[in-house]
């Protein structure tokens, strides 16, 4: 199992997570001596610590069953991160399941937070894709922002692959209906800026979605040096050196999180592998994963249309070879 990352040890550090969660993360800590440090550190200070933004969240009790928001009856926590926590509710007047994020109660007067959450409701509401979590709704509970989402029952790819063994055609068919999610924000002008595969969601009638649009930012606007945000493993080098980011700095982070899943960590200097992940893919997704922002595929969409492409050469060339192979033994019997 991969390590825990930032948004689950903040979760396990304030109680936040439902019974069947808490207790993978905590086979995890028990073979863990890192993240069990990691937990204790960030609990011990009373306080989780976003990886965004560094700022500190002090999160109260969560919501209990039963509570109103907006017209929204919350059921049960579903996870929390920098900005909020998530529940899970039912929505009366349509008589749907839905996802609230409600900002953290110690942010809400901070204007960051509450801008920020209200443009990840304004970038999810511009996207209408099959691979995109939907947004219904954004409204006031007290003092605090909420957004209502479509509400995915099921887990993120992260927990989908520790579940049980994957094959590496699986994988693949997941991670590019995901991309193709990510591509769909990039064609309406909007830069996800935190993919990764906690925010990667799959249903229990295996419908892929990307969600968590947090940091998301029209792709032309104007860039400020301190606004970096994101979950440093998977940020693009130049992000982490204070450049704008722009599509092929999610490119970059689809191919950390597609690497760490089909090889199961995430990519290091040596770029070790598994012997089961074809040459071709892990050719597509180093590329991807170029230092150099202008040496990668030149857009998500021609990385998958390669990554899907690819398999069809192959069939076409063993094909081709067999043919081959047939038609020169055929020949011989006849000379003889």
């Amino acid at each position: 199992m991969t390590c825990l990352s930032a948004d689950e040890v903040n979760a396990i550090a304030a109680g936040l997570l439902d019974a069947a969660a808490s207790s993978r993360a905590h086979l995890h800590l028990d073979q863990c001596g890192s993240c069990r440090k990691l937990v204790a550190a960030v609990a011990d200070s009373g306080a989780q610590e976003t990886p965004r933004s560094g700022a500190v969240v002090r999160e109260r009790m969560p919501i209990g069953r039963g509570t109103v928001i907006g017209r929204y009856v919350v059921d049960r926590v579903l996870g929390a991160g920098g900005m909020g926590v998530v529940y899970a509710a039912h929505d009366p007047e349509l008589d749907r399941p839905v996802a609230l994020k409600l900002l953290h109660e110690a942010d809400a007067e901070g204007e960051p937070c509450e801008d920020r959450l209200r443009q990840e409701a304004r970038a999810m509401a511009r996207l209408d894709h099959a691979n995109v979590l939907r947004v219904h709704d954004v409204g006031r509970h007290g003092d605090r922002t909420f957004i209502a989402m479509e509400f995915v029952e099921g887990r993120t790819l992260r927990r989908w692959l520790v579940e049980e063994p994957r094959s590496t055609a699986a994988i693949v068919e997941v991670l590019v209906r995901a991309g193709r999610g990510l591509c769909a924000a990039h064609e309406a002008g909007i830069l996800h800026g935190d993919f990764k595969p906690d925010n990667v969601f799959i249903s229990s009638q295996g419908c892929v979605v990307v969600g968590d649009f947090g940091l998301a930012r029209p792709l032309e606007q104007p860039w400020q040096d301190d606004d970096i945000g994101g979950t440093p493993a998977y940020l693009a080098p130049e992000v982490l050196a204070g450049a704008r980011p722009a599509a092929a700095s999610d490119q970059f982070s689809f191919c950390v999180s597609f690497w760490e899943a089909v090889h199961g960590a995430r990519p290091g200097r040596r770029f070790a592998h598994s012997p089961d992940v074809p040459r071709w893919l892990r050719r597509a997704l180093m590329r991807g994963l170029h230092p150099d922002a202008a040496a990668r595929h030149p857009s998500l969409a021609a990385l998958l249309d390669d990554i899907e492409r690819a398999p069809r050469r192959q069939k076409q060339i063993a094909a081709g070879a067999a043919f081959f192979i047939a038609a020169a033994g055929a020949a011989t019997m006849f000379l003889h």
